[in-house]
């Protein structure tokens, strides 16, 4: 018996030690003075209603869906029990959106300093500030992201779409550059992108999924389909390029179709040629455009 109790309390020991470390969570505010997510900010973090949420481990996350006005703000992050903020080296250091991370020496501690954010009114829809306040001191940072906006300043962004070259319109699953996109073009090398076009009129034989598993003849043709191209970059920046007029492939013009000039919401229509279409879009050396054919 007495064998028995001293095993059971040697394993016991053993499995307190095995129990991995816990994470001391701590309560994270973001410092500042202007309004953000329609609430009024504060320097004095006993006022803050900004407060961070842990994503994981050592690190916080706040998100931010409503920016102050002015295309700017400055702030600094404030720990629960720790006599200084977490502050920049100089006030006014810039943190850039979905830029570097700014690592936080033993020199950004205080209550005098913040960082300042910039941006284009209208420019993002949300951006989420992370810092993480790790018991190793030289592995602490703060950086800050940012989802893009599906309108900016007449241009258009996109977060639906991998950059690339698209073929778009009401046959090819969206009227929208800015929705998702199936039909990406092939990139052959650094300035040809290919998509091949069926517009034959070659019928297949398909086995219909009924009760009478009868044979079903259809044509997989995309005759008289309109299209447009768009390009985006990786950024998410939509380009679309339409023909100077609306214009019709056939298989008897082999050059006209060919263009550097664009026009505005005018569309290609493919037309039975008896075979395939490669339409080629070449782009120049910083990736735009440069004609198709």
């Amino acid at each position: 018996m007495q064998l028995t109790a001293r095993i059971r309390a040697i394993c016991i020991v053993f499995a307190l030690l095995m129990v991995p470390g816990m994470v001391q969570a701590y309560d994270v505010y973001l410092l500042t003075k202007q309004t953000i997510n329609g609430k009024e900010g504060s320097y004095d973090m006993s006022h803050s209603e900004h407060k961070f949420t842990q994503s994981s481990g050592t690190e916080y996350t706040y998100t931010i869906n409503s920016m102050p006005t002015g295309g700017t703000f400055s702030f600094r992050i404030g720990v629960g029990g720790w006599d200084n903020n977490l502050q920049p080296y100089n006030d006014g250091d810039a943190l850039n959106i979905n830029g570097s991370s700014y690592t936080i020496s033993k020199d950004c501690y205080g209550k005098t300093n913040a960082w300042k954010v910039s941006y284009k009114e209208g420019e993002y829809s949300s951006l989420t500030i992370t810092v993480d306040i790790s018991d190793n001191t030289d592995k602490r940072y703060v950086k800050i992201t940012g989802v893009k906006s599906s309108s900016v300043g007449g241009g258009t962004t996109t977060t639906a779409n991998q950059p690339g070259i698209y073929l778009y319109g009401q046959n090819f699953g969206s009227t929208d550059p800015n929705k998702h996109l199936t039909y990406k073009f092939l990139r052959k090398n650094d300035s040809e992108y290919h998509f091949a076009l069926y517009a034959g009129s070659m019928k297949f034989s398909v086995e219909k999924y009924e009760q009478d598993r009868g044979k079903l003849d259809i044509t997989p043709s995309w005759n008289n389909w309109q299209f447009k191209i768009a390009y985006i970059d990786a950024d998410g920046n939509v380009s679309t390029f339409c023909p100077p007029s609306n214009y019709t492939l056939t298989n008897t013009d082999g050059t006209a179709s060919t263009s550097k000039e664009f026009g505005n919401n005018t569309q290609w229509t493919i037309q039975d040629n008896g075979g395939m279409y490669d339409l080629v879009v070449k782009v120049d050396a910083n990736g735009t455009n440069a004609s198709q054919s």
